[in-house]
């Protein structure tokens, strides 16, 4: 995997030398790698360079964007969503002489499988029958993720968009038991081979994030 990353990281490279990922590493230093390369943007340009501590307020000045923009908004729809499955169970247990008891546990049981199985796949899916706009949020925030690696010259290995996608991409964990979901993979060359003992880990490339 550290291969193919590095020789990610040099394809990357690459293609901005060739004036084609113009942006791609706009913002800090170079995309991390072992091997120098001379550019204009060398050193450190973070627009809070130095500093350890970043407030909302210097957010909002940074990016120009309140916070109330940048923060998610509460939501009732599981509660409602609950409280209308405990009815339906309800007028089931009436209607078809089940014991509710049972009908509330053999639920939670479908839900414990869900979440254990297929990462919570199923209600996913129900949500997002529920709350279509639920797609559009999920592909805003992972759109968010990849511009962020991307200015800050992290090569991206893919995107998915829902718990399925990443279920059959092994670069999500795939089926290999670990809990999985929508996601954006991208990688720190540089940070990787710290933390592997190939190069001594820096204070920089700890406080980068």
């Amino acid at each position: 995997l550290d291969r193919v990353r590095s020789q990610m990281t040099k394809l990357y490279r690459l293609l901005r030398e060739q004036g084609r990922l113009n942006v791609f590493g706009a913002i800090g230093r170079l995309p991390p790698s072992s091997i120098s390369m001379a550019s204009p943007l060398e050193g450190t340009v973070y627009p809070t360079s130095g500093s350890k501590i970043i407030t909302p307020k210097l957010l909002e000045t940074i990016t120009n964007i309140e916070m109330i923009n940048l923060t998610p908004q509460p939501t009732n729809l599981l509660a409602y969503g609950g409280g209308a499955l405990a009815i339906l169970e309800g007028i089931v247990s009436l209607y078809f002489g089940i014991n509710f008891n049972l009908l509330v546990v053999a639920t939670l049981l479908l839900i414990l499988m869900d979440q254990v199985l297929v990462s919570g796949a199923v209600s996913e899916t129900a949500l997002r029958m529920v709350q279509p706009e639920m797609t559009s949020r999920i592909t805003k925030h992972e759109a968010g993720h990849f511009l962020c690696a991307y200015v800050l010259g992290c090569p991206v290995e893919g995107v998915v968009l829902s718990t399925w996608a990443a279920l059959n991409d092994g670069r999500f964990g795939g089926r290999s038991g670990s809990a999985v979901s929508a996601g954006t993979s991208y990688y720190d060359l540089d940070l990787s081979e710290q933390i592997a003992g190939t190069k001594p880990l820096t204070r920089e490339s700890i406080d980068r994030y």
